[in-house]
């Protein structure tokens, strides 16, 4: 299933999300608001200021959502993906130590850096 139709089917997408090291991780959500007398539509909210779209507009609202969480200026993209790694390799992750932190968030930017070099080499 595909993520247009887990949103048409009533499901709800959340993607941790923070842009300050300081503050505490949200989330930004998608779904779709249904009822209460009005035509239904499509909300991204959460850490942001709510975005709504209407339903022939659910393929943009999707590519909004995704252009939020998976921006190299939300700190927790690729995050999730490092720690299970370093896990998997037996390494203990606490991110309020500073120096794992500085470690972690280093390892995740060059992730993002390799997606990005690979996209700019295929245009």
């Amino acid at each position: 299933m595909d993520i247009k139709q887990f949103l048409l089917e009533g499901g709800r997408i959340a993607h941790s999300h923070k842009k300050i090291i300081t503050e505490w991780v949200g989330q930004v959500s998608i779904y779709i608001f249904a009822g209460y007398y009005k035509k239904p539509y499509i909300i991204i909210d959460g850490d942001i200021t709510p975005i709504h779209y209407s339903l022939n507009e659910i393929d943009k609202a999707i590519e909004h959502y995704k252009s939020i969480v998976f921006s190299p200026t939300n700190i927790m993209y690729k995050m999730h993906e490092t720690i299970c790694e370093l896990c998997e390799k037996g390494e203990e992750v606490d991110l309020d130590d500073e120096k794992t932190f500085q470690r972690v968030n280093a390892l995740r930017k060059a992730k993002i850096l390799k997606i990005v070099r690979n996209v700019k080499s295929n245009t």
